[in-house]
């Protein structure tokens, strides 16, 4: 079988929204799930292909990749709509939920089987995509994960870049899911574009202000009601290039449910584990391979211990 990309088209409301299919040649559909990798801003689902790497773990472990396209004023540089302050999407007040909400069904319906499990995972605004999705689609997701993202706020406390405590925790942060959503976060400490100390990034593309990386995750345990005081582990450095990581696992959630950090300590805004030719994002490790840990920590929820 050779692998498949398909190039898909989704009607909401007056909208067309688009998203590309990746089906490895090692399918397998006694694997249920599918994970949705959202871009980040300003640019768009081919880019995102090449960025993260997935296809070459979808070929490895025989699972799907929906990679959605979102909103901007061309369609290389899209952005999702996880607030009202994420750049284009947000201002046009875009309904990517339902957009994904749609996606989902047709997928569904048209290539895979009411049963799949479909997981989200994002780069910087996708991931803050994830987060929303989470929180509004709890029926749908049972984890999400996100890589150099964070949850948004649209508190008058941030708008000078000095957004802590729960009170920060509003609108899109004010946690209630229908049931538990396991999370996943990986992060860099000295990302410049999402800081892990939350705000607005000094680099920002969408000036986005950020609840802290911390802040993020405390919200996420205690919504699921995971343990308080997690499990730490430092990993053993692969190679010594200037950074390190730090595993910090909350587990025993509802219904199983688990929310873990991985800290790269001097990590910049990138993908663990996938080289970057960009080197205004940051420093990229490789004492962490991204796509290994996500579809790891997915399998865990799809079959638990």
């Amino acid at each position: 079988m050779q692998p498949d990309t398909f190039r898909l088209e989704i009607q909401v409301a007056d909208r067309k929204r688009h998203a590309i299919l990746y089906k490895p040649a090692s399918f397998n559909a006694n694997v249920p799930a599918v994970l949705i990798a959202f871009h980040g801003a300003g640019t768009c689902a081919e880019q995102m292909i090449e960025f993260c790497g997935l296809n070459q773990t979808a070929d490895e472990h025989g699972f799907a990749v929906v990679y959605p396209n979102g909103s901007g004023r061309t369609e290389e540089a899209g952005t999702w709509n996880g607030g009202p302050e994420c750049g284009y999407a947000g201002r046009q007040n875009i309904d990517d939920v339902g957009f994904i909400r749609r996606l989902v069904e047709v997928l569904k319906r048209d290539w895979f089987t009411p049963a799949t499990c479909f997981f989200p995972v994002g780069m910087s605004n996708g991931g803050l995509m994830c987060y929303r999705l989470a929180a509004e689609m709890a029926d749908e997701f049972r984890a999400v994960a996100c890589v150099a993202g964070a949850m948004g706020s649209t508190t008058s406390e941030v708008a000078n870049n000095s957004i802590t405590g729960p009170t920060a925790l509003t609108a899109l942060t004010a946690l209630d899911p229908c049931r538990p959503v396991s999370i996943l976060h990986i992060h860099g400490t000295a990302d410049e574009f999402v800081p892990y100390e939350g705000g607005i990034g000094r680099r920002s593309l969408t000036k986005t202000p950020f609840v802290s990386v911390p802040e993020s995750v405390a919200a996420w345990v205690r919504a699921n009601g995971c343990d308080l005081i997690p499990g730490v582990e430092p990993l053993v450095p692969i190679v010594e290039d200037g950074t390190r990581v730090v595993a910090h696992r909350y587990d025993n959630g509802m219904g199983g449910s688990r929310v873990w950090l991985f800290e790269v300590v001097g990590g910049g805004h990138t993908w663990p584990g996938r080289p970057s030719s960009m080197a205004f994002l940051g420093k990229t490790t490789a004492n962490l391979a991204a796509n290994a840990v996500i579809w790891d920590f997915f399998t865990g929820v799809l079959y638990p211990a």
